[in-house]
């Protein structure tokens, strides 16, 4: 394998499914090798340089992990201390999230928080003003039941990092990280004035249908920063990537580093990953553990994978979206059948273990604004509504996996679980996609009365 063979492979994945723009690097052996292709923006003569910066979308969550795992090896940050320790904002909220939350919690998506909430008649929040906010959310469940994958969790990560440094995250984020690893940082929610860089690379549309490449704004807003605000290249991620493989000296110690990597208690990713640590996730193949992130933007796509035992490191960066995942998929499928397995989560196959029998689980689930319903039919079969109103038959499995599909649509099936509370064994909440609801039975008619969640943590309701 070799830098021809890459640009060949990202040229024709980029034709094949009208990628306009895409970056690959892979740091193998001690050595990077890097393939660029396409335009920055559709319809322009810029084209993608290795410098490109392209949106990271969640994968700014890892950059954000890593600074609080810094305050944690200096001593500012204690994992398993309330985040109320830390921000006064929520130290006497009326949900307790300050109480019973800690950061080893939000880095690892067990917190119970809700995975989206938008502050409503504020166009432009501080991470502070945020937060307080969040004083005022239902929480799915008790912090640690279930992993549930929460924007949320890391906005007020990004908050911590503020509180603890006094600075504000994005200085944060350039003094202690992004300096140190020498990456020229560009922003997609920048609230500095004049901003210090903006991405170069817009998002796109592609229909392949009508044949049309539409292009995306990438502003975000201010709050989400921590979440997703961040861009680059992927050879700056590589870059990022050497310094979790090691054994270089970086801005967080080596212990630290694997402390990253372990997977977090109540941390099941079912549908996203097969582990979750500390604001990473872990990719198993028949030979190694992968560890990286993915990411989604306004009409772009990253994925960053590293294998610290074969000091390997993956970047792609596309500035399509869902054809953005059509090529990472592509390029996992081409490096494959040269032998290197790059870890890429693939979902349980449950048609093995099929069971007849049908679980104790109508009701209303509820995630901040997601809501889903399970009913059942005259004949006992039980269908699930995902909110578009067209309620799906369901077929069970082993472990309180389910699949459900749309007969009338030609979309693939969704594939879920039901997750029940220890303390009563009942089902509590539903798992799609990495993201958990909370259940809601139908006995609870007042939506908006305080009550308790499963795990019986007092918390009110969203607003």
């Amino acid at each position: 394998m070799d830098t021809e063979f890459l640009a060949r492979l990202l040229a024709e994945l980029a034709r094949k499914y009208h990628v306009p723009g895409a970056q690959l690097v892979l740091y193998r052996d001690g050595q990077a090798l890097s393939a660029e292709t396409g335009y920055e923006r559709h319809g322009t003569g810029s084209r993608v340089s290795r410098e490109s910066s392209f949106p990271l979308g969640s994968v700014t969550k890892s950059f954000t992990a890593t600074v609080v795992m810094q305050l944690v090896s200096d001593g500012d940050v204690d994992l398993d201390e309330p985040i109320g320790t830390y921000l006064q904002e929520l130290e006497t909220a009326q949900n307790r999230v300050g109480q019973i939350v800690t950061a080893r919690h939000l880095l690892s998506h067990t917190g119970g928080l809700p995975s989206d909430f938008d502050p409503v008649g504020v166009s432009a929040p501080t991470l502070r003003r945020y937060a307080l906010g969040c004083g005022d959310l239902r929480l799915i469940c008790r912090p640690g039941l279930a992993f549930s994958y929460s924007n949320v969790g890391f906005v007020l990560a990004g908050r911590l990092i503020e509180a603890v440094t006094g600075m504000s995250w994005w200085e944060a984020a350039e003094s202690m990280l992004l300096g140190p690893l020498g990456i020229e940082p560009a922003f997609c929610a920048e609230p500095r004035i004049p901003a210090r860089r903006w991405p170069s690379v817009s998002g796109h549309s592609v229909n392949l249908a009508r044949d049309k490449v539409i292009s995306v704004d990438v502003a975000s807003p201010v709050f989400l920063a921590p979440v997703g605000g961040l861009a680059c290249s992927a050879s700056d991620l590589v870059k990022f990537g050497r310094m979790h493989i090691g054994p270089a000296a970086g801005p967080l110690d080596a212990d630290h580093l694997g402390l990253m990597r372990q997977g977090a208690a109540g941390a099941v990713p079912f549908g996203l990953a097969d582990e979750w640590g500390l604001g990473l996730a872990r990719f198993r193949t028949e030979l190694a553990d992968w560890f990286g992130h993915d990411g989604t933007h306004r009409g772009t796509t990253c994925h960053l994978r590293f294998d610290p035992a074969r000091g390997t490191v993956l970047a792609v960066t596309t500035n399509a979206s869902a054809a953005g995942l059509r090529l990472w998929e592509g390029v996992l499928r081409g490096l494959r059948d040269t032998g290197l397995d790059v870890g890429s989560y693939r979902m349980p196959q449950a048609a093995a273990n099929r069971t007849s029998d049908k679980p104790d689980c109508v009701g209303r689930y509820v995630n901040g604004d997601i809501r889903y319903s399970v009913s059942r039919d005259d004949d006992g079969a039980l269908r699930i509504d995902l909110g578009n109103g067209i309620p799906a038959q369901m077929t069970f499995y082993d472990g309180l996996v389910f699949s459900a599909r749309d007969e009338a649509g030609d979309e693939l099936p969704i594939i879920g679980r039901f997750v029940c509370d220890p303390d009563d064994n009942e089902i509590a909440l539903m798992d799609i996609g990495g993201r958990v609801a909370r259940r809601s039975r139908p006995a609870i008619a007042d939506e908006g009365a305080t009550r308790s969640s499963p795990g019986n943590v007092e918390v009110q309701s969203a607003t």
